[in-house]
């Protein structure tokens, strides 16, 4: 994957906030295992309500994830491009028309343990590009079907700095308290206006969830998505 400032943007970020919604609560509700060999195929879920909460308009909360040395950037890093880095990594898909979601998965191994990550792009990406990561701490799914990634790849995180087994405080502390807290979830929803010279007036919109295990974070889930 070439640096960030070379890889090439997306001419057509016009994701609806209805496609959204949808993923939020189609990919996230509850789900009582998803390390059984039914469940491979599909994305892993990270439980919250789906009660409306106002987002937060004062700032963009994510815009991607660091892997070692390279970056990925939600809604600009191409399938492609990861794959470059990481190898023949096995793509995936699930849903239909609108809700069709393109996604990997890798294990990362570090001197904490190991981690798995899903990364994952909707079908109004183009299927071209990665807009939203979930990741878990331990390996739930056996590597076959999640395999180890490169050295190189042993550090990640949010470009917030926040990642699995950061502490609650830490949260707070750089994004401020939650849209909503639900049991041990954390909840921070973003729509921010912005203005683009040639497409007009649009918005930044996204979410992220925190499930907290031991004051740490356990799982995470962070999308991005933009529109005019």
């Amino acid at each position: 994957m070439a640096p960030p400032e070379r890889w090439e943007s997306n001419p057509h970020m016009r994701i609806s906030k209805t496609h959204v919604a949808a993923f939020a609560l189609a990919c996230l509700t509850a789900s009582p295992s998803y390390a059984s060999p039914g469940n491979w195929s599909r994305l892993p879920q990270v439980p919250h309500s789906g009660e409306d909460i106002t987002p937060s308009r004062h700032r963009v909360l994510v815009g991607g994830l660091l892997l070692g040395r390279d970056k990925i950037e939600f809604e600009q890093t191409r399938w492609s491009d990861l794959q470059h880095v990481l190898g023949p990594l096995k793509m995936r898909r699930q849903g239909d028309a609108s809700e069709t979601e393109d996604w990997t998965c890798f294990t990362v191994g570090t001197g904490k343990g190991r981690f798995q990550v899903w990364l994952h792009g909707g079908e109004l990406q183009g299927g071209e590009f990665i807009d939203g990561v979930t990741a878990q701490a331990g390996s739930p799914w056996p590597v076959r079907e999640c395999p180890v990634v490169s050295p190189r790849q042993r550090a990640a995180a949010l470009d917030n700095g926040i990642w699995v087994g950061t502490t609650k405080s830490e949260i707070l502390k750089r994004l401020g308290q939650p849209t909503a807290v639900h049991g041990a979830t954390l909840i921070y929803d973003f729509d921010v206006a912005v203005r683009d010279p040639k497409l007009g007036e649009g918005s930044v919109g996204g979410r992220l969830i925190f499930e907290i295990h031991a004051d740490r974070v356990g799982r995470l889930l962070a999308t991005k998505d933009t529109s005019y």
